[in-house]
């Protein structure tokens, strides 16, 4: 291996990138910490990642053992969210990775609908902040036809995974003021129309741009490949893919949900950049991997000389 692929394989797999990202992340955002309504953010950014570290380490899915998509998600989460107040859409990455890793339960589980209802459940819980989570079902189903055949008792699970979040919020808010609460909350599900992405302020576009040239590059990178890693890792990451074009797409013509999807542009991406650079070493990849890292050190000196436009 040569050194470029040793400098490649200790940066991801090691742990000392992650309490420098860590340090960094936290020093910024507490020394600058405006108000205490910015401090819940905090704390669900550092539970997301738990829930990413502690998720890998039971599933696998990035093999070998890394911290590198923890500390992706942490810097991306403090270079772009630590200037906005906490709001109860900031909650949607947790619903978000725990319905991620049941899905990816399902393909070599003995008893697929328990994750599968686990996987629609946590998807509808993340809708009812972030209502368009309920219309990327459709492409779960269709990485799920992928994966395994599915049965009428996964179908099952499948219809009360997404109707149990909903049938609970039925119930709340019948209790608390009748029909007319739950209605109006359903009504955020309808399409509405939107302000598009070219309509937005200038101090707008760097933001967007960021986050769609992200997008566009690790779905390219990590959505297609068919080596070396094994079926169910192409379909996964193939899913991520199709998730963050599809919300990308949409943020386009409606730049008002951009606020929601950016946590879920920045789980998505912390997973598939570990996933691309955890693969075989090759001084290609190296010097795509400092390439990203020389990207990432320009988008956090740019956000402390003048802050990232807030959603």
């Amino acid at each position: 291996m040569n050194t470029l692929g040793r400098w490649q394989k200790e940066v991801a797999t090691g742990k000392s990138i992650f309490f420098v990202v860590l340090v960094l992340s936290l020093s910024v955002r507490l020394i600058w910490l405006p108000s205490w309504d910015y401090l819940p953010g905090i704390v669900i950014a550092l539970a997301v990642v738990y829930l990413l570290i502690e998720g890998n380490t039971s599933l696998q899915i990035l093999r070998p053992r890394t911290l590198l998509h923890a500390a992706v998600f942490l810097f991306l989460n403090s270079v772009f969210l630590s200037s906005r107040p906490f709001a109860p859409s900031d909650v949607v990455p947790l619903t978000f990775v725990l319905s991620l890793y049941a899905f990816y339960r399902i393909y070599e589980a003995e008893r697929p609908a328990p994750p599968m209802f686990y996987a629609f459940f946590f998807l509808g819980a993340s809708s009812w902040e972030y209502a368009l989570n309920v219309w990327i079902t459709p492409l779960y189903l269709i990485a799920l036809s992928l994966y395994r055949p599915v049965h009428t008792h996964m179908w099952a699970a499948f219809f009360f995974g997404v109707v149990a979040p909903y049938a609970f919020l039925f119930t709340w808010d019948f209790v608390q003021s009748g029909t007319e609460a739950f209605v109006a909350r359903m009504s955020a599900l309808l399409p509405a129309e939107g302000t598009p992405v070219w309509q937005l302020p200038p101090t707008a576009w760097t933001t967007v741009g960021v986050h769609f040239a992200c997008v566009l590059l690790f779905a390219g990178l990590t959505g297609f490949r068919t080596e070396p890693s094994s079926v169910r890792d192409r379909h996964f990451f193939l899913l991520l893919s199709l998730l963050s074009l599809t919300l990308a797409g949409v943020c386009v013509f409606r730049s008002e949900v951009f606020r929601h999807a950016v946590p879920v542009f920045h789980v998505i991406v912390a997973l598939q950049a570990a996933y691309y650079f955890l693969q075989r070493p090759t001084r290609a990849t190296s010097l795509q991997l400092l390439g990203v890292m020389v990207f990432f050190i320009a988008i956090l000196i740019a956000g402390l000389w003048m802050p990232f436009y807030s959603f």
